[in-house]
């Protein structure tokens, strides 16, 4: 016999959404190679840019250095941007009073539910769990993931949810905490 879902609701909150998105970009799935382009580009544009200021840019240089400057000031915030203007668009979506998300864990699938629709993920889908200390996160690309907050389950309930990902998802993209 199947064992009962688990079902855990909470209020929408647009400043624990962007935590979310920081703690999901945090642990997606990126390739190492990729994480090492991305900082070496970053810290070459940096040099040049640095080099540029203290070597003296002429005038007529000034406005293509300055957009490249603002977009390497701004490029560590991208994250937090995005789950913001992510959090604002839900919003807009789910009207004040319809921003109960409901979180639903069964043996099958993670349920995720709000005001405007649902979405289905059969546990064979996941790319990868990961606990961190406010959020379950269920990835289902790379990137991308659902987020339950730890403080919509209750003490007892969260070694059952633990449990349920830990059989249900391949191991080796399990990140949980043990009881």
């Amino acid at each position: 016999m199947e064992a009962p879902a688990e079902t855990y609701s909470f209020e929408f909150s647009r400043s624990e959404h962007v935590r979310a998105c920081r703690a999901i970009h945090r642990h997606s799935i990126h390739r190492r190679w990729l994480r090492f382009l991305l900082r070496a580009g970053y810290l070459l544009i940096a040099s040049a840019l640095i080099v540029g200021v203290v070597t003296g840019i002429r005038r007529e240089q000034l406005p293509p250095t300055l957009a490249v400057f603002v977009w390497v000031a701004f490029w560590p915030f991208a994250t937090t941007l995005s789950g913001y203007f992510q959090a604002r668009q839900w919003e807009k979506l789910n009207p004040a009073g319809n921003r109960t998300v409901t979180i639903t864990v069964s043996e099958d699938s993670f349920r995720s539910a709000s005001y405007v629709g649902s979405t289905d993920v059969r546990w064979a889908a996941v790319k990868q769990a990961v606990e961190t200390p406010e959020f379950l996160l269920v990835y289902v690309t790379d990137r991308i993931a659902h987020y339950l907050p730890k403080r919509a389950i209750a003490d007892s309930g969260l070694p059952r949810v633990r449990r349920i990902i830990s059989s249900r998802v391949d191991p080796r993209h399990v990140r949980l905490f043990t009881d």
